[in-house]
C-alpha cells in the first residue's frame, strides 16, 4: 500500500521504539532457538543420547519468535507487496483502498486476538500444554494476541491517518 511512514501517524516513535524491542527479543529468540539446535544436535550424533524436552523449548520459543515478526514485520513492511493499485490508479482509489485495507486488517486482528486469548483461557483443562515437559501454552497464546493487538493498534492508527486530508 502507501507505505510504511511511521513519522505519518499518531505515536510512531512509540511504535518504532516497541518494533525495535521486538527485533531485539524476536533475534535473542532466534539465536537462542539456533543454540539449542546445535546442542540438541550434538547431544543426539556425538553423545547418541537426545536432550529430553528440547522440542517442547523450541516450539514454545519459536511462537516468541513469530509474535515478535508479526508485529516488526508489520510496522516495517516486511511482506511481499505488489503495488498494482499505485501503478494503474490514482491517489484518489489509493486512499480508498487504504482506508478499506486497513479496516479489514484491525477486524481480522481483532478476531485473531480474540480466539487467542479464548484459547488461552482454556489452558490445563483442554490440554494445551507441551508433550514431553508439560509446559502451559496459556502465556504463549497471550504473548501472540499482545502482538496481533500491536498490529490492531497500528493499522487503527494508519486508518485514521489515512482518513486525514492530505497535505499539499
Amino acid at each position: 500500500m502507501s507505505g510504511h511512514n511511521l513519522s505519518s501517524i499518531p505515536l510512531g516513535s512509540t511504535i518504532r521504539k516497541l518494533g525495535t524491542i521486538a527485533c531485539v527479543i524476536g533475534s535473542l529468540g532466534v539465536t537462542f532457538m539456533m543454540l539449542l539446535t546445535v546442542v540438541g544436535v550434538f547431544w543426539r550424533y556425538v553423545l547418541n543420547d537426545a536432550l529430553f524436552g528440547l522440542q517442547d523449548v523450541s516450539v514454545l520459543t519459536a511462537s516468541v519468535v513469530v509474535a515478535c515478526a508479526i508485529f516488526y514485520g508489520g510496522i516495517y513492511g516486511a511482506h511481499v507487496t505488489i503495488e498494482l493499485i499505485e501503478r494503474h490508479f490514482g491517489d484518489r482509489v489509493l486512499r480508498i483502498a487504504d482506508v478499506l485495507v486497513h479496516a479489514l486488517s484491525v477486524g481480522i486482528l481483532v478476531v485473531a486476538v480474540r480466539a487467542l486469548i479464548k484459547k488461552g483461557r482454556c489452558g490445563f483443562d483442554c490440554g494445551h500444554i507441551t508433550v514431553n515437559l508439560g509446559i502451559l501454552h496459556q502465556p504463549f497464546y497471550y504473548i501472540l494476541a499482545g502482538a496481533c493487538a500491536l498490529m490492531a493498534v497500528y493499522y487503527s492508527l494508519r486508518f485514521i491517518a489515512a482518513l486525514q486530508p492530505v497535505r499539499n
